[in-house]
């Protein structure tokens, strides 16, 4: 049987194509497991470099961390120093240099105990030391001490110590510690309680001599308030006295006023009367002796007008006692007559005003106010040497005012008076005063002299 070339290439064709397809099924997954493993790698490359990177830069922050914590340590003003589980000196900064006398490069590596341990606390040290070790408690872990540490040079010092544990990898211990020199705080600690106690002492002493002179001002105290009580008692013994010689003098300067009421009316009413008759008789003597020689009625002549001179003395002292034209007419007549009569005396020129004076004065201040202006009027008389002077009587709401003004020497008011003056003007304040006034003089050399008194007056007559 002859073959044909078709016959047999086509089952080899056939083989091909099957194996073609099973090569493309298998090529695909493994090309894609490929490029899957291709971009993992990269991946991983990336994630590795990445990582590579961070631990790079892990390491240089934690270069630079050690290193800003050296430079924290080294300018912190406490010292420190670091210590392994075996008590070995790891770290020692300048401050502990500086306190302890110990240098850097002479310090790390050796023991702490002997080092800045006082002998006689070293066991206690290790001992310390292993029971943390052990048990991880420590009473002196991470809390403020105060301890004794030990110079280089052999004296001991107070210091303030805090300890902090840290657990390594492999679980090693390290103890970082922060020392403070307390020497100084413990010297003014120390003068504070020696002061303190010399301030008690003197506080103890200061309330005892406090106490003594308590009872001292105690006892003193009771002296002056006996004295004071007894003082007080004086003073309104003296009050009473003051009121008692006032209601006195008031009761004298009435008595007075009546005396001379009593002799003006006698001279008035009595003598000057007789005096009178007397005169008539001489006239009617005189007119029988008009016969007779030239000389007898001459005499009769003289002696009648040395009668009339006399009842015009006896009329004036009168009326000075007691002006009874005070109780007749009034106030302001009263002074109007007073200042007429003045100028008649003195030939020194007076002027007198009034205005709304009210018709009835109560005795005493219209009494008052008279013999006020009647010595003021003396006083200018005698010692003023004026050319004028002007009273004047007003009425306030409450109040009866009479002002006596002059224009002559003055004088200073500043200056005590002495003499008649000086009595004068005693007299009219204690006369003032009686009736519940106020008498005020103002003067100066070479201007004048003011003389004002005002009293107050019952509301039924103002």
């Amino acid at each position: 049987m002859r073959m044909d070339r078709r016959d047999v290439l086509a089952p080899i064709r056939e083989v091909l194509w099957k194996l073609g397809l099973a090569g493309a099924a298998l090529v695909g997954p493994t090309f894609g497991l490929l490029l899957w493993t291709m971009r993992r790698v990269q991946r991983e490359h990336l994630r590795a470099q990445q990582e590579s990177a961070l631990a790079r830069d892990a390491e240089a922050s934690l270069r630079e961390s050690e290193a800003h914590t050296r430079r924290i340590v080294e300018m912190a003003l406490d010292g420190f120093i670091g210590m392994d589980a075996t008590g070995v000196i790891t770290d020692w900064n300048i401050q502990a240099e500086q306190m302890f006398g110990w240098p850097r490069h002479e310090a790390i590596g050796q023991l702490l105990s002997a080092t800045i341990i006082p002998a006689q606390y070293r066991e206690a040290h290790e001992r310390g030391l292993r029971h943390f070790l052990a048990t991880g408690e420590g009473p002196i872990m991470n809390t403020r001490i105060e301890i004794t540490a030990c110079h280089q040079d052999g004296h001991e010092f107070p210091v303030e110590l805090a300890i902090s544990p840290a657990l390594g990898q492999g679980g090693a211990y390290t103890f970082s510690a922060f020392v403070r020199d307390i020497s100084a705080r413990k010297r003014t600690e120390q003068q504070s309680r020696t002061h303190e106690e010399e301030l008690q002492r003197l506080n103890e002493a200061l309330d005892r001599r406090v106490q003594v002179r308590t009872q001292e001002l105690a006892s003193v105290n009771e002296s002056l308030v006996a004295e004071v009580a007894e003082r007080m008692q004086t003073e309104v013994s003296l009050e009473c006295s003051k009121q008692a010689l006032q209601k006195l003098a008031f009761e004298l300067l009435r008595v007075q006023e009546e005396e001379r009421r009593r002799i003006s009316r006698d001279l008035h009413d009595d003598i000057n009367q007789r005096l009178a008759l007397l005169a008539m008789d001489i006239e009617a003597v005189e007119r029988q002796l008009r016969v007779t020689p030239g000389h007898v009625g001459r005499a009769v002549r003289a002696i009648q007008h040395r009668v009339v001179d006399l009842s015009d003395v006896v009329r004036r002292l009168a009326y000075q006692l007691h002006p009874s034209i005070l109780d007749d007419l009034g106030l302001p007549i009263a002074l109007q007559r007073l200042v007429d009569d003045f100028t008649t005396r003195s030939h020194i020129r007076g002027s007198f005003g009034h205005k709304d004076i009210p018709a009835v004065v109560p005795q005493e201040i219209a009494t008052c106010l008279y013999r006020v202006a009647q010595e003021s009027l003396n006083n200018v008389a005698r010692h003023a040497a004026a050319s004028r002077v002007d009273v004047e009587l007003t009425r306030s709401r409450s109040a009866l005012t009479v002002t006596i003004t002059d224009n002559g020497v003055g004088f200073d008011a500043q200056l005590p008076r002495y003499g008649s003056h000086g009595l004068g003007l005693l007299g009219m304040k204690e006369r003032v005063a009686l009736v519940h006034g106020e008498l005020q003089v103002v003067s100066a050399v070479g201007k004048g002299t003011r003389v004002q008194v005002v009293v107050l007056v019952p509301e039924e007559v103002a």
